[in-house]
């Protein structure tokens, strides 16, 4: 089944031939562009139908090619003449009598038309005794056919019980029936008159009251009359009309159709829009017809006078204004049938403006002879009384016209004897005459004839006066322009006079121009040099002789010109006197700089003004300031140069004094030498580490082998060569004299101190050595911690090898980290020496100062993460040796745990996190403030707990964490601390009380209670069983995930047991976890002196505080594999690195290294990041060389997610399949560089092995060599 629109589509594809072949009716198609220019009585079809030229005589007959006298049914050539006017009018031309013609009737058939798009007239036959293929006749332009049938019961329902209004009806009845059909009405006057009526077949009228304005005097006579009687001026023309709507029984409606009414004493001019519905029986016959009409005459008629105005134009001068005049009154002949035009002239005869000087004279005429007799070519204004001259005089003093009337006789009607009236062929009852004048002088005068079928009223006043006010402006315009013809003769001889004055004054003023040592000009408004003196064009370097619109702006220097433009329109438009300074192109030697300067000259500028104010040229002189701008410039630049100085200094000592704070907050030791090894300073940090004597006396060349000890002496003087004369990096260990002490059952005990010392020399623009810088650190934990783990595993039993070889690889793993922290030392001392190379050669660019700040706080933190290692071992170590001791001291807890809680406060900042500190009602209601307590072992529990809370919240949606301190007189039992489960004690009944001791002092025992609560990832009842014991993880891809060693909960529970207490966890997976413990303690007396760290001034009430929730985040590593890239300064890159490491720190030390190496660094967190990476480089196949290019990888072994091996395994295996160009050189980056490691690396698809550390200066041989290779 189609569809509407399929429909629809299958329909437009009808073309318009082949509808009228199908059509059974003679129909024929004319090209109105073409028949309307035709002057013969042949009628040029373009188309007939089939039907048509089958009857070859109608054909012949219609189209006028021959004359076949059975055809055209005694028709004469009149008839035929008049059939094609018919055909080919596009708006019928109507006769005084009968409006415009519906249909034709011509050689037998009624002929109907249409017209398609304003040119195609379509025109079809249809013969009376075959209605059935009658489908439609086309009555006008705007015609409307309503296709339906109107029953007659229908049409007398409407009739009866419409109401009153504007609608005029009229009822037409053709037939009587069986039986009087006006027994149905109700009994009136009107219904005895309808009774009395004698209907028949000549379509008898009756109308209701609103019907009366159209019968005006033919009312009420025409009721009751035939349509012929009634109307005989139009019944020829609805005879068609009536025969149509009979034989189709559909409706007809027309719009704007005339009509001539006699109405208020005259055959008037009318307009209506009407509808004519036949009342059918239900046999088919036709009984009557219904006609509803509505006037338009009004809106008809002002649409035609609107045309007419709209089609005049204005005369371009008064000769054409006379004949342009009367050209727009051709097209509106019934309402101008006659129009007459004088023009009032001076008499050039007269003797004296006092006698009669105004002379009228024909200028042109429409709708009467030229050789009428009342209109003389010329005559005399007021002098005589010829023809239309008198009426003339009388409205000479009309303010806009004067109008004559039959009505009330006024109008001589002698005066218009003998015209052929335009449009109805009727003299016109009323006559305008118009005085044409532009302002207080008349020009002329114009008669008009109006429409005599309509009367003066108020919208012929209206249309008058429009007319008036347009030959008014028209003729203004007309008036002006000649009158701008004489100026201009007038203006030409005074140009003369004037040129030739000017050229007069002109001469002298050049001659005194060239007397002056300025520059002097005049420039036209628009810029053209009109005249300038030689010392202008030497000054600007114009080209003479060049003529050409703001030619002089080239002249100006390029950054002066928007000032040359302001000038200028302050000049232009202003009207504003000027003076001001400006560069010029050309130039001038400046001697003390022997450098070419652009010329400095000040320019006083005038305008001169036409008499109109407009502008006519400016003119002024330019002198040459240029050595006094030098002198003023110079004077500039040395308080410039004063200020500066001045400014940097200032600077300088801030950014010194800032790197010097800075450096005194770093745990390690920060310093720097001169070339012949003078201290020059050193920070607090490294004086304590190395026992060296502050005071300047001390400081001598070579005075640091007074802290060192003898057996490296040759060491370290070996070490300072390499950094003095082969101008090395160097890194090396040595022992001090002064001792590292650590206490041992609360004794101190002594052991060797070893210092790690990196230092690097800053050179000069020559080459030679400016002064020598580097840090320090105290690695004396380390070395003893590798001491005692020499010992325990000399001591270890052998069953306990595999434990102890899990613990081996705690201090190898542990180890590596503390390498990659001294890595990230060196790689921070490098980027040092760097700054400090720019601080001292560039002293005011204070970036540089802000790069050693940054370094020196990458050394602290870097520092602090070695000393949490080192402590963990240590504490393993003690543990296991049974060396770890209590050590009571008085404390609060609540100051404790605060302090422990600001150590992290930088950390939760950056992640987000929201960290509560709240205070247990337990607490207070025990009334707990000073206890003897273990706070050191306390803090390293509290550590442990919030560093993995931290460590497991940071990447959730909901990041809080809340630390809650509680007590109890009483040993909490499992469960009764927000559900937490103790883990077991082992050997709790032979664990002796720590607060037993002497030592603890004899007051109340009390239970400190803590609880870390955290929003993390939660632990399964699988993996919370695996924690607290030595190197366990919740799980084997918490390592991978979040790094450690699994001894953090371990160290934690030996701890807590130490203190008499217990450690447990509740936790749901998914939600998060709360780590809780407590620890046993006495009571006790504030001490005498309260150290400053222990002061707590807080309310021990409700929460303390919150941090982390508002403030702004610091940067942190992206979790999406986007690699960052790190461009280098300046110049072609040496190399394209793919730097892949999961230490944040030797990320951004070593990306900076290398970019100042050379190198363009993209960094990757991890394996699958970097196979990502490949992916979307130019090395992967699939992209056909677009994305970055890597021309080596830099890849670290250890990291989560995907460590190095995997990583390079991924890769090779790429390259076997041809998913990458060429083979990729990796680098393995690590600080376990056993032999066995390394050759497992080269095994795994490692192109080579770089062993932390290393220097920059020491990677890019390996890179070259390795690429020189590929």
């Amino acid at each position: 089944m189609a569809t509407p629109n399929e429909k629809l589509r299958a329909l437009e594809a009808i073309g318009l031939i082949e509808l009228l072949e199908t059509d059974q009716r003679p129909t024929f198609v004319l090209d109105l562009e073409i028949v309307a220019n035709q002057d013969d009585c042949h009628l040029s079809s373009v188309f007939c139908n089939c039907s048509l030229r089958s009857l070859t005589n109608l054909q012949n007959a219609v189209l006028g090619t021959a004359r076949i006298h059975s055809i055209l049914d005694g028709q004469d050539r009149k008839k035929h003449s008049e059939f094609k006017s018919w055909s080919t009018t596009l708006y019928p031309q109507s006769s005084p009598t009968i409006g415009p013609p519906a249909g034709f009737l011509y050689s037998g058939l009624l002929w109907s038309r249409v017209t398609v798009r304003k040119r195609w007239r379509i025109i079809s036959g249809l013969a009376f005794n075959q209605p059935e293929i009658i489908t439609a006749i086309n009555m006008s332009p705007r015609k409307r056919v309503f296709e339906r049938k109107v029953p007659l019961s229908l049409n007398l329902a409407r009739n009866q019980n419409a109401a009153p209004g504007p609608m005029s009806q009229l009822f037409v009845r053709q037939t009587a029936p069986q039986g009087m059909w006006t027994d149905i009405l109700p009994l009136s006057h009107h219904t005895e008159l309808f009774k009395a009526i004698d209907w028949g077949p000549q379509k008898v009228l009756i109308y209701n009251e609103g019907y009366k304005p159209i019968a005006s005097d033919k009312h009420p006579s025409m009721m009751g009359s035939t349509f012929a009687q009634a109307w005989p001026e139009s019944a020829y023309e609805f005879g068609p009309i009536f025969v149509s709507a009979q034989l189709t029984g559909r409706a007809t409606a027309m719009e704007d159709t005339s009509f001539f009414i006699r109405r208020h004493g005259y055959l008037e001019e009318t307009f209506f829009s009407w509808n004519m519905i036949p009342m059918c029986e239900e046999s088919g016959g036709t009984l009557g017809f219904y006609l509803t009409v509505f006037e338009t005459t009004r809106q008809t008629i002002a649409d035609r006078r609107t045309r007419m105005l709209i089609s005049m134009t204005n005369a371009p001068d008064l000769s054409s204004f006379w004949d342009g005049v009367l050209q727009g009154f051709k097209s509106n002949e019934l309402d101008i049938p006659l129009a007459i035009i004088y023009s009032l002239e001076k008499d050039p005869d007269a003797k004296s403006p006092s006698e009669g000087s105004a002379i009228c004279v024909f200028r042109s005429a429409l709708g009467i002879p030229e050789n009428h007799a009342s209109m003389p070519k010329r005559a005399p204004l007021g002098r005589s009384s010829e023809g239309f001259i008198h009426l003339f005089e009388n409205a000479q003093t009309a303010d806009d016209y004067i109008v004559l009337s039959q009505q009330d006789e006024s109008l001589p009607e002698h005066l218009f004897q003998g015209i052929a009236w335009r449009g109805f062929g009727e003299m016109s009852t009323t006559v305008i005459v118009f005085r044409l004048f532009v302002g207080s002088e008349t020009f002329g005068f114009l008669l008009l004839g109006l429409n005599p079928r309509r009367a003066y009223d108020q919208d012929y006043e209206r249309f008058l006066k429009l007319l008036s006010r347009q030959l008014s402006t028209s003729l203004t315009s007309a008036v002006f322009f000649e009158q701008a013809k004489l100026n201009e003769a007038n203006l030409s001889k005074q140009l003369a006079t004037r040129t030739r004055e000017f050229a007069e004054s002109e001469a002298s003023f050049k001659a005194f121009a060239d007397l002056v040592p300025a520059g002097v000009f005049n420039m036209s408004d628009k810029g053209e040099i009109l005249y300038a003196n030689d010392t202008w064009y030497e000054l600007t370097g114009h080209p003479k002789g060049l003529k050409r619109e703001m030619s002089g702006m080239g002249v100006v220097y390029p950054d002066d010109i928007p000032l040359m433009e302001r000038e200028w329109g302050n000049l232009a438009k202003l009207g504003a006197k000027s003076s001001f300074e400006f560069r010029l192109n050309t130039t001038w030697f400046h001697e003390q700089s022997m450098k070419w300067k652009n010329r400095w000259v000040i320019a006083s500028s005038n305008h001169q003004l036409y008499e109109d104010g407009s502008l006519k040229s400016i003119f002024g002189c330019v002198t040459d300031i240029s050595h006094q701008k030098q002198a003023q410039e110079d004077a500039l630049e040395r308080a410039r140069l004063s200020d500066q100085l001045n400014l940097r200094t200032q600077e300088v000592n801030e950014s010194e004094k800032k790197f010097r704070q800075m450096a005194e907050l770093a745990p390690c030791g920060i310093l720097y030498y001169s070339a012949e090894g003078t201290l020059l300073w050193a920070n607090s940090q490294w004086y304590t580490m190395t026992g060296h004597s502050t005071k300047p006396e001390d400081h001598y060349p070579g005075s640091f082998f007074s802290f060192i000890q003898e057996d490296d002496h040759e060491l370290v003087t070996r070490e300072f060569e390499k950094l003095t004369v082969k101008k090395e990096h160097i890194r090396f260990e040595y022992r001090t004299k002064k001792p590292w002490i650590h206490y041992v059952d609360g004794k101190p005990v002594e052991e060797t101190a070893w210092i790690l010392c990196m230092t690097f020399p800053t050179l000069n623009e020559d080459g030679s050595i400016k002064n020598l810088m580097g840090c320090t650190a105290d690695i004396s934990h380390l070395k003893w911690a590798e001491s005692l783990q020499m010992q325990s595993r000399v001591e270890a039993e052998e069953g306990r090898l595999n434990s102890r070889v899990t613990e081996l690889k705690l201090i190898i793993d542990n180890s590596e980290e503390v390498a990659g922290e001294v890595y990230g030392y060196h790689l921070s001392a490098d980027d040092v020496n760097s700054s400090l190379i720019e601080l001292r050669s560039l002293y005011d660019d204070p970036a540089a100062i802000d790069s050693i700040l940054d370094s020196v706080q990458v050394i602290s933190l870097c520092a602090q993460h070695q000393g949490r290692i080192i402590n963990d071992v240590l504490t393993l170590s003690k543990l296991d040796s049974a060396m770890t001791r209590v050590t009571p001291d008085i404390c609060q807890p609540v100051a404790v745990v605060k302090g422990n809680l600001k150590m992290f406060e930088g950390e939760v900042v950056t992640h987000r996190i929201q960290l509560n500190f709240l205070v247990e009602d337990s607490y207070e209601q025990c009334k707990i403030n000073w206890v003897t307590a273990d706070p050191s072992r306390l803090t390293q529990i509290f550590i442990n707990i919030m560093t993995n809370a931290i460590k497991f919240t940071k990447s959730r949606t909901q990041r809080t964490i809340t630390v809650t301190v509680g007590a109890s007189l009483k040993k909490p039992t499992t469960g009764g601390i927000h559900g937490v489960e103790w883990f077991p004690s082992r050997d709790s009944a032979l664990k002796k009380d720590p607060t037993s001791d002497p030592e603890w002092g004899e007051g109340e025992p009390v239970f400190l209670i803590f609880s870390v609560q955290d929003t993390g990832r939660g632990l399964s009842l699988e993996e919370k069983t695996r924690l607290f014991n030595r190197f366990s993880q919740a799980n084997i891809r918490t390592h991978v995930e979040y790094g450690g060693s699994g001894l953090g909960l371990f160290i934690s529970r030996e701890l807590t047991e130490l203190q008499g207490g217990e450690i447990g966890v509740v936790s749901v997976a998914g939600e998060g976890s709360t780590f809780a413990f407590y620890i046993k303690g006495r009571r006790a007396n504030a001490p005498k002196r309260v150290p400053a760290d222990q002061k707590d001034r807080s309310s021990i009430k409700g929460i303390v505080g919150s941090i982390g929730k508002d403030r702004p985040a610091l940067p942190k590593r992206s979790s999406a594999p986007t690699p960052v890239t790190v461009q280098p300064k300046a110049g072609t890159p040496m190399f394209e690195v793919l730097l892949v490491e999961d230490n944040l720190v030797n990320q951004k030390v070593l990306s900076k290294q290398l970019a100042k190496a050379g190198c363009i660094v993209s960094v990757a967190n991890h394996g699958l990041e970097a196979l990502d990476f490949l992916r979307k480089s130019k090395l992967c196949k699939a992209n056909n060389g677009s994305g970055k290019n890597v021309d080596i990888v830099l890849m670290d072994l250890e990291m989560p997610v995907m460590d190095g091996l995997t990583c390079v395994r991924h890769i090779r295996e790429m390259q076997s399949q041809c998913e990458l160009v060429r083979h990729v050189p990796i680098i393995a980056v690590t600080a376990n560089a056993r032999k066995e490691q390394v050759e497992a690396s080269i095994a795994g698809g490692m192109d080579d092995v770089m062993p932390k550390p290393f220097r920059i200066s020491e990677l890019i041989p390996k890179i070259e060599k390795l690429l020189a290779a590929c």
